[in-house]
């Protein structure tokens, strides 16, 4: 017979005391988690190139053959042995272009993403194990913010601060407070009502340590692929609003600047158009199959609790 969950009691109280065999427990969730994932080849793939992306965003700036805002005496040049990609409208190598400004955006948009996330997971957290009166005024908050349509709240929120990357940034990462507040929310009052946090609160654990270590084990997962959604979204919100000009400025590259430049060229040359957007969709579409590998892997057929996962009996 297959290795089951232990009862509900024994969890809070294996939980409270440290035992080895809730740790093991917990191994055996995440190994078949990680081995569910393994063998999904295309999920794998994603992953390879999110972190090629990821690398070049880190050191693009120090491998770029030239320097930001290095001009040559060629515009809109064909791609070459000196240029690989060629150059845009004012001369700019468009590779070295592309380097600086994957870091830009990639990053803009992880520390969006992030942001958004943590804020997100505690005020629903909180709302949602607490309850009551709390509870509905922070719902009523997040009801009237998730009745303005995304794009035009974070317009609104930069018309407010003023165009600029860290004010982009402030307004994406508040775009995504209210989707992580309703997801979390929503899975806490599912697991403040398992037995075993009921068996916890018996044996007179704290709150916060029942929230440490009962139910955000729980709500992890749902978590974590929600974030990896939101940071493919981030990365285009962050190429619209940079296309848009509310974003990144110069000096500053950014793809979205990129995509914006490219445009005012696009009946001269597609290129400029065509390799920030591509960057942006492959990383995107990346992290979209990465997220509905790990929505798989994470407790389709299984009895999950959070990371103390394993298969039906």
């Amino acid at each position: 017979m297959s290795p089951v969950l232990p009862d509900t009691f024994t969890v809070a109280v294996l939980a409270e005391e440290g035992s080895d065999d809730l740790a093991a427990t917990q191994v055996y969730g995440l190994r078949r988690i990680l081995g569910n994932f393994r063998h999904r080849k295309l999920a794998m793939a994603a992953t390879a190139v999110v972190i090629v992306g990821i690398v070049l965003a880190i050191i693009g700036p120090y491998i770029a053959p030239y320097g930001l805002e290095q001009t040559f005496p060629i515009f809109n040049g064909p791609p070459s042995l000196h240029h690989l990609l060629g150059t845009d409208e004012i001369g700019h190598d468009e590779l070295s272009q592309v380097l600086y400004a994957m870091r830009t955006s990639i990053s803009a948009a992880g520390f969006a993403a992030l942001a958004g996330a943590a804020i997100g997971t505690v005020i629903g957290v909180v709302s949602g194990y607490v309850g009551g009166a709390l509870d509905w005024a922070v719902m009523r908050c997040i009801d009237a913010l998730m009745s303005f349509p995304g794009l035009l709240l974070i317009i609104a929120l930069i018309g407010v601060m003023g165009p600029g990357l860290f004010h982009a940034t402030i307004a994406l990462a508040v775009s995504f407070v209210p989707g992580f507040t309703r997801l979390l929310r929503g899975e806490v009052l599912g697991a403040r009502e398992r037995g075993f946090v009921a068996a916890a609160k018996v044996t007179g654990v704290s709150s916060l340590r029942i929230v440490r270590k009962h139910i955000m084990p729980t709500v992890l997962p749902s978590l974590i692929v929600q974030l990896c959604l939101t940071l493919g979204l981030a990365l285009i919100a962050e190429g619209a609003l940079g296309y848009l000009g509310l974003g990144a400025q110069p000096p500053q590259a950014s793809l979205g600047a990129m995509l914006q430049t490219g445009f005012t060229e696009i009946n001269s040359t597609v290129r400029l158009v065509l390799v920030p957007g591509l960057v942006i969709t492959i990383l995107a579409t990346c992290l979209n199959v990465i997220a509905d590998a790990l929505r798989d892997a994470l407790g389709r057929g299984s009895e999950v609790v959070g990371f103390l996962a394993a298969p039906k009996a």
